[in-house]
């Protein structure tokens, strides 16, 4: 009896990993919801006078990609996203399958997202509308609910460049833990 059940588990397992490695590869399209940390720093051109701010807040994105496997273990992928707050940006995915379901990644972008800041210092006030451009670095795990459909879990630090208002240089970063789903095509 354990035998038989042994041989049809393995049979089903072998059979599964054989239909995620053929959807591996392809185009595929997402949505995710997460937790972000903005933080902003401003650091004055006045010895010792500086400000920061800390903002938490739900997050969504959605995306569209396209990867395969270019090896029997190792993948790369690339995608292109659109977040809340506002942000967009290309990113490459390179991982490698851990598991028959399983695949670990790391995440190498650029994203871009608007800002708008106001400065204040003694006689003079000035606001700014910019958008600042970001090196995005992330690691996740992906693995396959059925044949088409992957839970994707990861962790995200973008750095954005600094720029000045007055004689404030306003430094930005994000920190981003979100879950997504994916829809393999055929």
């Amino acid at each position: 009896m354990f035998k038989k059940l042994f041989v049809a588990s393995a049979i089903l397992v072998t059979s599964s990993s054989v239909a995620f490695a053929d959807t591996t590869s392809g185009p595929y399209v997402g949505m995710g919801l997460g937790a972000t940390n903005l933080h902003m720093q401003a650091k004055s051109s006045v010895p010792g006078a500086h400000a920061s701010a800390h903002m938490s807040k739900m997050s969504a994105d959605a995306f569209v990609g396209y990867g395969a496997l270019v090896s029997p273990k190792i993948y790369l992928g690339g995608e292109l996203n659109v977040a809340s707050p506002l942000s967009y940006g290309i990113s490459l995915l390179p991982g490698a399958l851990i598991a028959d379901h399983t695949m670990a990644f790391a995440r190498l972008g650029v994203n871009r997202m608007p800002m708008s800041v106001t400065v204040t210092e003694p006689g003079q006030t000035a606001s700014t509308h910019k958008t600042v451009i970001g090196t995005q670095l992330g690691l996740g795990l992906q693995t396959s609910l059925t044949e088409n459909v992957d839970v994707r879990g990861e962790v995200d630090h973008t750095f954005y460049r600094s720029f000045r208002v007055l004689d404030e240089r306003i430094s930005t970063n994000t920190n981003q833990l979100k879950v997504s789903l994916l829809y393999k095509f055929d």
